[in-house]
């Protein structure tokens, strides 16, 4: 009974080990995550000029804050976001984006958070 208590943390501790390879591994270039924050730009402001540089969020007008730093690869595509303030509230918006024939293109984009509470919504999808 004690070897078995002994062996299930070592368990854990290796899958965990190999969880967090799986997800860090795969570091992308400067060059890509400029061109997946450029493909992320130019879907913004495609929807800004379509809208007067209102953001539109379903029922809701906002006004686009900034793109965030950060890129994520989530499987075959990559994953950064932005913040939208719509009255008092601040929407975090990802956008994935894929590269597909040799361009970068924005593929989805999701309602992440509303004040830091999950909402994860999909707001559109390219089909």
């Amino acid at each position: 009974m004690r070897f078995v208590n002994v062996i299930r943390p070592g368990i854990l501790f290796v899958l965990s080990l190999a969880m967090l390879v799986s997800c860090t591994s795969g570091k992308m270039s400067t060059d890509e995550k400029t061109k997946v924050q450029g493909a992320m730009k130019v879907f913004v402001d495609d929807k800004l000029a379509k809208d007067s540089n209102v953001y539109k969020i379903e029922d809701k007008s906002g006004v686009f804050d900034y793109l965030h730093e950060g890129v994520k690869k989530s499987g075959d595509m990559h994953v950064s976001c932005a913040d939208v303030k719509v009255d008092n509230d601040v929407y975090d918006i990802d956008y994935y984006v894929k590269k597909e024939n040799g361009k970068y293109t924005v593929m989805k984009e999701v309602l992440h958070k509303i004040n830091k509470e999950e909402i994860n919504r999909t707001l559109w999808e390219k089909e």
